[in-house]
């Protein structure tokens, strides 16, 4: 025969810590650091472009793909490691 369901779950008596986002960028600092070699590459970029520099135009466009490839890695590794940490921590 089944075990009856508990009579309280303890996620709802007790508050969740939310964090504040320096907080989350310290624990998770790939993603912000990935976030600003963006907009950093893409602004170096956007000059380069308007300076008439079409070589290292289309070089920092490139780098910019391959920064924005990484802060996704980061962000879904991050995102699997929460998982991960949250699955470990029930049993």
């Amino acid at each position: 025969m089944a075990e009856p369901p508990p009579l309280y779950k303890p996620e709802m008596l007790e508050p969740k810590v939310r964090l504040s986002f320096l907080q989350r960028c310290y624990k998770e600092p790939w993603v912000p650091i990935g976030c600003l070699t963006t907009v950093a590459v893409l602004s170096v970029g956007f000059g380069a472009f308007i300076g008439g520099n079409k070589k290292l135009a289309q070089t920092m466009m490139r780098a910019r793909v391959a920064a924005q490839g990484l802060t996704i890695l980061s962000m879904t590794v991050a995102s699997g490691a929460l998982v991960t940490g949250a699955a470990g921590g029930d049993s």
